[in-house]
């Protein structure tokens, strides 16, 4: 499966922090039921947006920023994306595909290539002499 990491805007205020912390439960559930994983949720904290969003007839100019890293399939991906879009907590939503695995240095990638020798100190140029 695919690592996804889906960013949220959600909106700020003294109600909303329970009604997201219940938006992450069901998105939780609902990835649970699909044999997704989710290995990360991360808060960036409360920030002013760049420019106003307009959502439900009200102007928002500041906004909790979330993050989800999840390790699911496309359909999985896709229920996730409608509970997101049909809460009234999220303003802004956007998932992204990740690499799962980092990329492997030039060693590991070619093992059979020679490894360079090391340098012989007493074969080094003079510092003057490499200077000009």
């Amino acid at each position: 499966m695919p690592l996804y990491d889906i960013t949220m805007l959600t909106k700020v205020g003294k109600n909303v922090r329970k009604q997201t912390g219940d938006l992450l439960k069901q998105c939780a559930g609902e990835l649970w039921k699909r044999g997704a994983v989710m290995a990360d949720i991360q808060s960036w904290g409360q920030r002013e947006l760049a420019y106003r969003i307009r959502a439900q007839g009200t102007n928002h100019y500041h906004a909790q920023f979330l993050s989800m890293q999840v390790y699911c399939s496309p359909p999985a991906l896709r229920a996730v994306e409608k509970e997101l879009r049909t809460s009234d907590v999220v303003l802004r939503w956007m998932p992204q595909k990740l690499r799962a695995v980092p990329p492997l240095d030039s060693a590991a990638r070619f093992p059979h290539r020679r490894p360079q020798p090391p340098l012989d100190p007493t074969l080094e140029g003079d510092p003057i002499e490499s200077a000009k």
